[in-house]
Order: C-alpha cells, then sequence, then structure tokens
C-alpha cells in the first residue's frame, strides 16, 4: 500500500510539473525563433541577438513557473486552511458527542413477565416530505434513530409475534394497541407488510375494552446546542399506565461525524454513528422493540398454529 501511495504521489507530480515544462520549452523555442527571425529581417546585430534570446530564455524560467506556482500554491494554502477548520468543528463536535454519551443507556427499573401486548402511545411515521432534505437538516426530530428504525405499519409489527414469525423471530406480542391522535385506540393482532396502515386488512379492533396496562413511547433530543455539533437524541419510555409508573428508559445519541456534508452524493444523519452502539442491519432494527422486550416479557406461546388471535 505504501508502494502504491509513493507510485501515485510521483505520478501527480509528473503531471503537475510537465505542462509546466513543456509551456516553458514552447516559449523559449518561440521566442528564439522571433528573435532570431526578427533580428535578420531588421538586420540586428548578432550580439544583440544573442543578448535578447537569453534575456527570453531566462524570463520565461523564472516568470512562467512563478506565474504557475504561485496560484496552485494559494489553491494548497486555502485547501490547508479549510482543512484545519473542518478538523477543529469535527473535534468540537466529537467533545460534544462523547460527553452526551457519558449520559446514554439503559435504566430498567422493573420488569414484568407474560405480557400478551402493549400500547404505543406514539407511532414513528414515515416522511413523505423530501427524505434528502430532511437527512440534511441538523434540526430534523427523527435524526437520533432514523438509519435503524422502522416507521408506520412496520414499527408496528415489528412488536408483533405474528409479523416477526414471518422473519423466524418469536419474541413479539399477540396484540399491539395505538393511541390515535383523537384519543382512539386501535388494537392490531396483525401486519401484513404493507407500505400502508389499513386497519381493516390488518385485522383491527377498534377501542378495545380492555386496552394494555403496559405503554411503549419516545421523545426526541431536539436540543439547539446539541444540534449545531450534529449530534441528536432520543429516549425510549416504558409505562405501567395503571400507576405511571416509569419501568425503564433507554436514551440513545447519534452523531452525524460528516457534520453534515452532502459531499460524492453522501446523506448526513444516515451515515451517523450512535452511542450506545446499535446494529444496522436490517435484521437488527427495530432497538424500540428489542428495548421493550427485556422489560416486558412476552407471554411465550409454544403452540405451532398460533393464529395471532389469542391475547
Amino acid at each position: 500500500m505504501k508502494t502504491f501511495y509513493r507510485e501515485f504521489a510521483t505520478l501527480m507530480n509528473f503531471l503537475y510539473w510537465l505542462p509546466m515544462f513543456i509551456s516553458v520549452v514552447i516559449v523559449i523555442a518561440l521566442s528564439t525563433v522571433i528573435i532570431w527571425w526578427g533580428g535578420d529581417y531588421f538586420k540586428i546585430k548578432k550580439i544583440y541577438k544573442i543578448i535578447a534570446n537569453v534575456i527570453a530564455v531566462a524570463l520565461a524560467v523564472f516568470i512562467i513557473p512563478l506565474h504557475w506556482t504561485v496560484p496552485a500554491k494559494q489553491a494548497q494554502e486555502k485547501r490547508i486552511v479549510e482543512y484545519n477548520e473542518r478538523k477543529e468543528k469535527y473535534e468540537a463536535a466529537k467533545a460534544v458527542f462523547d460527553e452526551q454519551c457519558k449520559k446514554a443507556g439503559e435504566k430498567i427499573y422493573r420488569t414484568v413477565d407474560n405480557v400478551d401486548g402493549v400500547m404505543l402511545l406514539k407511532v414513528r411515521e414515515e416522511n413523505k416530505e423530501n427524505i434528502f432534505a430532511l437527512l440534511a437538516d441538523p434540526m430534523w426530530d427523527e435524526a437520533a434513530i432514523t438509519n435503524v428504525e422502522s416507521s408506520n405499519g412496520s414499527y408496528i409489527g415489528s412488536f408483533l409475534r405474528k409479523y416477526r414469525i414471518r422473519f423466524g423471530k418469536r419474541n413479539g406480542y399477540s396484540f399491539v394497541d395505538v393511541l390515535k391522535a383523537d384519543g382512539s385506540i386501535s388494537r392490531y393482532f396483525d401486519y401484513k407488510g404493507h407500505d400502508d396502515i389499513d386497519e381493516e386488512r390488518d385485522g383491527v379492533i377498534k377501542n378495545p375494552s380492555d386496552p394494555a396496562r403496559y405503554a411503549v413511547t419516545y421523545e426526541y433530543n431536539v436540543d439547539p446546542e446539541l444540534r449545531k455539533h450534529w449530534v441528536a437524541g432520543i429516549t425510549i419510555k416504558i409505562i405501567d399506565r395503571q400507576t405511571d409508573e416509569l419501568l425503564a428508559e433507554k436514551t440513545i445519541f447519534s452523531f452525524e461525524s460528516g457534520l453534515g456534508s452532502t459531499a460524492t452524493a453522501r446523506t448526513p444523519w444516515y451515515n451517523a454513528v450512535h452511542c450506545p452502539e446499535l446494529l444496522q442491519r436490517t435484521e437488527d432494527r427495530n432497538p424500540t422493540h428489542a428495548f421493550a422486550v427485556q422489560v416486558l416479557k412476552p407471554t411465550q406461546i409454544f403452540n405451532s398454529s398460533f393464529n395471532g388471535d389469542q391475547k
């Protein structure tokens, strides 16, 4: 690898100096031809032609490289200044992220066994806006978890056992109650994997008489002081609705280390790093569900003919 870089640097130097060398040769050749041809035409003495030729060669040798290298040097100095500025901004932002990471992690105060279903007080919605504009927005609400959490029906489905069985996983709940904006509750037993949510198609009961006792929710951290360093946060909370007890909470921070750069088609926030570290492969998505089942342990059903209507 070192040999490659050394050869690459040699090539770059060659490509830089070759045009300048060619320019000098061309100018010397042209000036020589003009001086001697003009000298003969105007009958100028040989000594004066030699002096003029020497002056032309000297000017070509010294002025052309100077004219060539000064802008290049200025451009290089500008790049160094920009690099140092970016480095300084990155180090300041990374320090802020590292400090926030001290507050990140899980706090489990109490767990509950044999939970059939949970209530989702919020559901991450799919963004209908220009997603690339949002990914480049330091103040985007969902920045902290955008590249590791599903949205809409897939978010609901991630909690449902019957949905997860299709992916070879069983640590889900028999049903999920979703609190709607109007205060109503929809109970899901399955989700068919479509991009949208269709309550009739996905087998929903409206306003069940026995809404789930335990709830899952989250809060985004949109602190402007953190966001100017491209640091975002989210806190997942598990709540006992009957007693208003906070059973557990998990705080996640993310850091867009490119500080919003979109160079070479880069997508800010989607490339963010997290603390605690989160797995980003498709099968490991949905950290909210992963945390919920640690606290609200789903009822284990061993009947292979499980049909999703059991509660």
